[in-house]
């Protein structure tokens, strides 16, 4: 087979000139770093500050390119598929044969090697773009009742193209990652991540656009974060940092140019564990002291596996100027609501610990006197544990937040790390009474579990005792 590469001029960085009907484009244009390059008639420097679009197309003489072939370049679902239901799954599919096949093709969904369902276009639709441009597919197969509860794959496959079996049946398939679930425990409150700087005005679209689609606003929570400037916060920044890395988003990051099926899709998930969010408040140390408890059901170990629980605090009504993007001036004088302050918990959440199908998990944490304790609220949340590994695969369980003017306000004395026991000196007899906690699940009379709890992650266990033994070491010297 021979080959010839013929110059052209590009016009448009993502629209590359097709030389002739048989034509394969290997790629419509890509960014790459360099010294200097020649690009739409002239020497531009490509170096780290510049980034140049480079065509490439693949001049094939005497192969064949097939008629039609229609292939399947992505998938995207809401994860959760409930046994005798449907949900939603929609798959990318591109052109890449001679002609278009127009509404002339079918889906089949497969599920452990059994057909469960079919998708056709409507008569008359317009099918494929022959330039290559991606086509969504969406349909609801139904997952039969006796699927296992758990995590399978199902498989999407285009079954049917202008009448016959496709021959190119590697591309043809694409396996689907699902959650199949028998019951549920309601609907998932969800969050909405926004991200932004001091120079747009992000988080409000995204808070009227959220209200727009979703309606109702106890099904979701908003969360400012921001990055790069003087309102970021440890916890913005790592998961901005994550998020650049990785080119996926975390919990749900949306925006204000996000379309409303994205804003409903990921807002309409059952969840299989509770979460209840209360605290108290003590004047005197400017402590806030939170508890989360909850349950999950029999499905939660099968579907979700584990869990870990993260802790934010968020400020409302901040004072600070902000770029008005919409109107291309600084606004001295701009309410900051939702913001990111602080993670109390670790920044990807510690790991739950449960007592069969309960948890409680209790957090302490003092307020900054910059912050309005009567504006700031707690979000709590349960998602997959992030491994450093896993990007794609983490995914919120369900969340619930907290207004922090809504706490008790309580008098809790001298707080000594340690003081299990309430003495203010820590020594052996602190010692037995955590020890006795763990052992028994029961708190021993006047047993103080802020001062035992020395890691501040939730839960106290064998890692708090040793602490408490340097420490009573240390003071018996």
């Amino acid at each position: 087979m021979e080959s010839n590469i013929e110059d052209y001029q590009q016009n448009d960085w993502n629209a590359p000139i097709l030389f002739r009907e048989t034509s394969i484009p290997m790629s419509g244009a890509g960014y790459v770093y360099g010294p200097y390059m020649n690009t739409n008639g002239m020497w531009v420097d490509a170096g780290e500050s510049h980034k140049v679009s480079i065509p490439i197309q693949c001049i094939i003489e005497g192969g064949v390119i097939p008629q039609y072939d229609l292939r399947i370049v992505g998938e995207r679902n809401n994860r959760y598929f409930k046994q005798e239901e449907g949900a939603m799954c929609e798959v990318y599919l591109q052109n890449w044969g001679k002609y278009t096949p127009g509404d002339d093709f079918e889906l089949t969904y497969y599920l452990k090697g059994k057909e469960i369902g079919k998708f056709r276009l409507a008569e008359g639709s317009s099918g494929v773009n022959q330039t290559g441009s991606i086509y969504g597919a969406l349909a609801a197969p139904t997952i039969p009742i006796d699927t296992p509860v758990g995590e399978c794959d199902m498989k999407v496959a285009v079954s049917l193209l202008k009448g016959k079996t496709p021959n190119y049946t590697a591309e043809d398939t694409i396996p689907v990652r699902i959650k199949v679930y028998a019951n549920d425990m309601g609907r998932q409150k969800s969050i909405i991540e926004c991200r932004q700087t001091l120079s747009c005005l992000n988080t409000a679209s995204t808070d009227l656009k959220a209200k727009e689609e979703i309606g109702d606003a106890s099904h979701y929570i908003l969360i400012n974060e921001h990055f790069n400037d003087e309102l970021a916060c440890m916890a913005s920044q790592a998961y901005l940092m994550k998020d650049d890395l990785t080119g996926v988003t975390n919990y749900s990051v949306i925006n204000r140019w996000d379309n409303g099926a994205y804003y409903r899709d990921y807002t309409t998930l059952p969840s299989f564990a509770d979460i209840h969010v209360s605290s108290s408040y003590d004047n005197n140390h400017k402590t806030l002291f939170i508890t989360i408890k909850g349950t999950r059901n029999e499905d939660f170990v099968l579907v979700e596996k584990q869990a870990n629980l993260t802790v934010l605090l968020t400020e409302d009504d901040v004072i600070f100027p902000i770029f008005n993007d919409m109107e291309g001036i600084w606004d001295d004088n701009y309410r900051h609501n939702a913001l990111l302050r602080t993670n109390v918990s670790a920044v990807w959440g510690d790991p739950i610990q449960w007592n069969g199908n309960h948890y409680e998990m209790r957090y302490k944490i003092k307020l900054d006197d910059n912050w309005v304790k009567d504006n700031m609220h707690i979000i709590a949340f349960m998602a997959k544990p992030f491994t450093g590994k896993n990007y794609g695969e983490i995914n919120l369980i369900n969340c619930n937040d907290f207004d922090v003017r809504d706490s008790d306000i309580i008098e809790m004395g001298e707080l000594v790390s340690g003081d299990a026991d309430g003495n203010r000196e820590v020594n052996h007899n602190d010692i037995d009474f955590v020890n006795n906690y763990i052992m028994t699940g029961k708190e021993p009379n006047g047993f103080n579990w802020w001062n035992a709890e020395m890691n501040n992650d939730g839960k106290i266990n064998v890692a708090d005792i040793v602490k408490i033994i340097n420490m009573s070491n240390n003071s018996a010297k």
